[in-house]
């Protein structure tokens, strides 16, 4: 079980570019026991790729995505007492925000109440705005620093100083805010969002004043149908909204328009987007319309610019009627390019991308990169195109790794943070087995100049990259480097982990115990005291093997449970779950070491202080393992059954009643076969999905043919062969074998049967894909059928037809098994006696010979006979 965040070959949970999270574990290839540190490694994994997920989500404006993996995150029991708790109440708030969430987004930030960060300030003030609070949205920023931000959201700081100031009615000081927000926009998506909340500010920033309502009514009326008309009617409109009437407001804003001469194309699409913005019913199209033609006309191409952005927030794909793709598919279908062409391109391939049509948005995007090279919306239509990449089954892993490089390029260049991109574009090289160019990009991150949390994800990865290429001594000199001092990244001792399991895998137990050895020596007071012990455990486990390190696996782990009892900062669960793991591997070590008494005192001490863990069903397996080797049967299948019976629900129950029984079996005695009989139907009975529910049912009708029920184990034989469940197991032929065996010992009291029985075993000979070793032993019992039923020749031909398999053909001999040797000796010596009772007793020498020749099993046999003959 190495630390492997990215294995695709097995089934759990990794990052699904900026979409979706999953991860990958790996099985720990160390020892006979699970690593007792496996579920907090790949849970903190876990917690870490889903947050990448998140982040990208929302990075690309997948925000309800976004907000989804922020819930799951937060509502996992390590983030509750996690450090980085406020960064992801913060993404899932943003997430919110981005969703029109408000009510949601407020009850997270009452958990943030305690916090005047400057990312939690700029969110607390867009809420305010949100919740039409004027005071609070600059009151939230009175005491942040601009220079405190990340560079994404100092453009948010000064979008939202400007709505303070036209709430506060300070038109001039606002219009330069909004105008240095723009400059310092991150991305065209970003500016865009800007205008639209500028907008909004200024169809919202007036107050509530029944008085001024009125006169700005009669005002408005008087020159409706005059240049002047068009302020006064933003103006009413915007009081109007503030008393909460927004339906007048959206009436006074249709009817101004209605009278507004055709030549004021720029005061029509301010006024067309006020209709957009106040009007956000659903079932209404007025809304909607006035947002169309403001985006089709174009006549205020910013403008236009925010239209469309509001209409596409407004899209939903389980909801829409159509009217949404239709209309920007009408738009992309002009004859003369409409002017917002490439941000088309891209909204119609999002919307291809939220119905699952991602081939459609793939060619959407293509098509954007090809007709707009240096278009602002590159690096979203880049994103778009990665995560089809990635989610595509099966994944292109190569070619996200190439959007992510050209993303990687472009962010460097905007001078956005790009360590996140690089990260994952080496991702996509390794879990395309691209090993060589994974290591160069993990290797280059592996610099100080980026962020610790990049560089630890980097490191473990790095040397994931080099094990797979089998540069093991590469990764350890990359570990061992002093000049980067790896071991301050929290990676650093589930990358050695890894390494040290590699070595055991390729060098064997005394290398990998070395390493341990060195590391130990060579780690400083600096490294965590739960890393130390670990360690030290995992020398204690590997000193298992080791013939020479045995008799010091005791004292060393009591030196392990006396750090433990005098730990101070290891969390209670943890300390449990490694002072459980300590005692088993005490207890295997004297097993060992021949010191049974002292191991079973040990066991007995785990199962009372911690009765309810893994170790301790481990320690029953193990007692019970050594009862077996022992002869000890009796006591080896008590501690099986009680294992079951006390863990029912563990995934080691099943196979302890399957043990037990087998227990019971090598007793020998009719009691006792009856016994292993019960102890297999009540697994199959409580355990009905195990996977060795196959074995069980076949060793039931194996027992019952030992105990001469020879009916009822073919009627077991029948159920497996019948049943569906069973139909594409690997060993399903064993059934079939064992029905056919069940018919010859029922046959044995009517020879006549014998004849029908052979059919049976010829079905099964004949099957070209039965295992050779199977059908070797089918095509003996054939021949046998043939002679007990007195055809003689039949029985001869049959066994030749056995022989001439391995004899003419040197690859099917050597893909014969032990089982199938033993059978192919068996059917030559029937052959030949054959052959000797008919007076043939030169080609019985002959065929004789051929166990010789073939180094068969019966070798003594053979020549006994062939030299009686030669005599």
């Amino acid at each position: 079980m190495p630390f492997d965040f990215m294995n695709k070959h097995c089934p759990v949970v990794l990052v699904i570019l900026y979409l979706v999270a999953l991860i990958y574990p790996m099985t720990m290839i160390l020892g006979e026991v699970p690593l007792p540190f496996q579920e907090e490694g790949d849970a903190n994994d876990l917690l870490s790729w889903k947050k990448e997920a998140a982040d990208s989500a929302l990075r690309i404006g997948l925000s309800s995505v976004a907000a989804s993996l922020y819930d799951q995150l937060l509502s996992s029991e390590t983030t509750k007492r996690n450090q980085n708790r406020e960064e992801l109440l913060l993404g899932l708030v943003t997430a919110q925000l981005a969703n029109g969430h408000f009510d949601d987004a407020a009850k997270v930030m009452q958990q943030l109440s305690k916090s005047n960060s400057p990312r939690v300030c700029i969110r607390r003030s867009i809420l305010a705005f949100q919740q039409n609070n004027s005071a609070k949205v600059a009151e939230s920023l009175e005491d942040v620093k601009i220079e405190d931000l990340p560079p994404e959201e100092r453009g948010w700081f000064h979008l939202l100083k400007g709505i303070g100031a036209l709430l506060g009615k300070e038109r001039e000081l606002a219009q330069n805010y909004f105008e240095t927000a723009l400059q310092i926009a991150v991305s065209e998506t970003q500016k865009t969002e800007f205008l639209l909340l500028r907008h909004r500010a200024e169809i919202s920033s007036g107050k509530p004043d029944e008085v001024l309502a009125v006169k700005l009514k009669q005002q408005w009326e008087k020159f409706k149908g005059q240049a002047a008309g068009y302020d006064f009617a933003l103006e009413y409109a915007s009081v109007l909204q503030s008393l909460n009437r927004t339906g007048e407001a959206i009436a006074v804003i249709d009817a101004q328009l209605k009278v507004i001469p055709i030549q004021n194309g720029d005061k029509k699409a301010h006024l067309l987007l006020a209709l957009g913005l106040l009007d956000q019913d659903p079932n209404s199209n007025l809304g909607r319309d006035a947002l169309s033609s403001l985006v089709e006309k174009t006549e205020a191409p910013a403008l236009a610019k925010v239209g469309l952005r509001i209409l596409a927030s407004r899209f939903d794909s389980l909801k829409d009627d159509g009217t949404y793709v239709a209309f920007i598919d009408r738009l992309l279908s002009s004859t003369k390019p409409h002017l917002l062409r490439e941000n088309l391109l891209l909204l119609r391939a999002n919307a291809a991308l939220a119905y699952g049509a991602d081939q459609d948005a793939d060619e959407y995007c293509a098509r954007l990169l090809q007709e707009y090279p240096a278009s602002p919306w590159k690096l979203d239509a880049l994103k778009t195109m990665a995560t089809i990449a990635w989610r595509t089954q099966p994944p292109r892993y190569r070619k996200a790794a190439d959007y992510l490089s050209q993303i990687r390029s472009a962010e460097e260049e905007a001078g956005v943070d790009y360590n996140k991109t690089a990260l994952l574009m080496a991702d996509c090289h390794f879990l395309a087995n691209d090993y060589e160019n994974a290591s160069s990009a993990y290797q280059n991150l592996l610099k100080q100049k980026f962020s610790q949390d990049v560089r630890a994800k980097a490191l473990f990865q790095f040397v994931q990259s080099q094990i797979g290429l089998g540069n093991l001594d590469q990764a350890a000199a990359t570990l061992d480097d002093k000049q980067f001092d790896f071991k301050k990244l929290s990676s650093w001792w589930q990358a050695e982990w890894n390494l040290i399991a590699a070595l055991k895998e390729r060098d064997g137990a005394a290398t990998a115990h070395a390493r341990v050895d060195d590391t130990l020596k060579t780690i400083t007071d600096n490294v965590p005291e739960a890393v130390r012990i670990r360690l030290m455990w995992l020398q204690a486990q590997l000193s298992l093997d080791l013939s020479e390190n045995l008799n010091s696996t005791p004292d060393l782990t009591d030196k392990i449970m006396s750090m433990l009892e005098n730990s101070s900062t290891l969390e209670k669960a943890e300390l449990a779950m490694l002072r459980a793991q300590t005692m088993l591997t005490k207890g295997q070590g004297l097993l060992r070491l021949q010191r049974a008494d002292e191991s079973f005192v040990v066991f007995e001490k785990l199962r009372s202080s911690y009765p309810n863990s893994e170790q301790a069903v481990l320690s029953y397996l193990l007692e019970a393992n050594h009862h077996s080797a022992q002869n000890h049967l009796a006591e080896a299948q008590r501690k099986l059954v009680t294992l079951a019976e006390r863990f029912p629900k563990s995934e080691y129950a099943p196979r302890a009643l399957y043990e037990a029984s087998i227990n019971a079996e090598r007793r020998g005695l009719p009691e006792s076969l009856l016994e292993a009989f019960g102890l297999l139907k009540k697994m199959t009975n409580s355990f009905p999905d195990s996977d060795l529910l196959f074995h069980a049912r076949l060793r039931q009708g194996h027992l019952l043919r030992n105990l001469n029920d020879f009916g009822a184990a073919l009627e077991i034989y029948d159920e497996i062969l019948k049943n569906e469940i069973f139909g594409q197991h690997e060993q399903r032929p064993l059934a079939a074998l064992a029905k056919a065996d069940c018919l010859y010992a029922m046959a044995k009291s009517d020879s006549a049967k014998f004849g029908d029985v052979a059919l049976r075993y010829s079905d099964l000979y004949t099957l070209g894909s039965l295992p050779v070793d199977l059908r070797i032993e089918a095509g003996y019992k054939r021949a046998l059928c043939f002679r007990k039923a007195l055809k003689a020749d039949e029985a001869q031909a049959a066994c030749w037809e056995v022989i001439q398999l391995f004899v003419q053909s040197d690859d099917f001999f050597n893909a014969l098994g032990g089982k199938g040797r033993y059978w192919a000796s068996k059917t030559i010596l029937e052959l030949g006696d054959m052959l000797e009772q008919q007076g043939s007793s030169n080609q019985a020498i002959k065929v004789y010979d051929l166990i010789l020749k073939r180094d068969l099993p019966g070798k003594a046999l053979a020549n006994s006979r062939a030299g009686t003959k030669k005599e």
